[in-house]
């Protein structure tokens, strides 16, 4: 009788730690993808979104341009793809710190300056104070809205958010951690044969592991992500490759858990079978 009871103290202690060390898993990854502005930047570049931009501010800045006389050629490599992929990754970087977000894009008035200056001397144009008005209300345009295509929609309230919360996470991580170590080493303490200390330390990976698993993969057979009702194409391959990238991360962490999972429950094995060896030997 207590023995029964003390196994089944282990078991319990065994399925809380499970239930600690999911939470903990759960919150690393938010700790370095919904809370980590590389990660946003990564998804950036992943998701082709420097492309579209970039395609929409020289459409954006071109048809300012016709507007005012200047043919489409001479503005078509402003601006750079390697500009606006700098651009957006200092947005994301502002918008996660809480910081007040105000695009200069210093080098970008520079080209446009360089480009249309370029442009009126080939054409033998008048370089008197009305054109050069002309030329910075053209540039002060077309930097307003190349400032409006790289800033990432609801990015700003996105950043307030994590702001709000990272603390938090931060707080929960280190709890968990703790919580796990101590219910740890109380299962070690309670445990009396090593083979068996594996084996429930299996059982908590491979709880681990499915619990990440089964609930991702759900969502990813659903196609929920994939139905998403978002309008601008560059956004919605955005928002689809971060949420598809996220779910993936849960996934492959739960399938290492199993593997360490597996690997625990073939240790344990190995030493309850050398255990019983040296006991009929001896």
């Amino acid at each position: 009788m207590q023995r029964t009871l003390r196994h089944l103290g282990e078991e319990i202690l065994a399925f809380v730690l499970t239930f600690f060390l999911f939470t903990f898993s759960i919150l690393i990854i938010v700790q370095f993808t919904l809370l980590s502005p590389k990660f946003m930047q990564q998804q950036v570049v992943h998701s082709g979104y420097v492309s579209a931009v970039t395609s929409e501010a020289h459409q954006n800045i071109s048809n300012l341009g016709a507007g005012s006389g200047i043919p489409k050629k001479v503005l078509k490599s402003v601006p750079s793809k390697y500009n606006v992929q700098q651009d957006i990754n200092t947005f994301i970087d502002r918008a996660y710190a809480g910081a007040g977000i105000k695009l200069e894009a210093t080098h970008i008035k520079k080209q446009l300056r360089t480009q249309v200056y370029a442009y009126a001397r080939m054409k033998h144009l008048p370089l008197n104070q009305t054109t050069r008005h002309a030329v910075e209300q053209y540039v002060n345009k077309s930097v307003d809205q190349y400032a409006q295509s790289v800033q990432v929609p609801y990015l700003i309230q996105i950043g307030k958010n994590v702001q709000a919360i990272k603390q938090y996470v931060l707080l929960g991580l280190l709890g968990t951690l703790l919580l796990c170590l101590v219910l740890g080493s109380v299962l070690k303490k309670q445990v009396k044969l090593a083979h068996r200390m594996w084996r429930y330390l299996s059982y908590c990976l491979t709880g681990n592991g499915l619990m990440l698993i089964i609930a991702p993969y759900m969502l990813l057979g659903s196609q929920v992500i994939d139905r998403l009702g978002i309008g601008t194409k560059g956004l919605y391959r955005l928002v689809t490759t971060y949420l598809h990238t996220f779910v993936w991360i849960f996934i492959i962490s739960g399938l290492i858990s199993l593997a360490f999972g597996l690997g625990c429950i073939v240790i344990s094995e190995v030493r309850r079978k050398n255990r019983i060896h040296r006991s009929e030997v001896s």
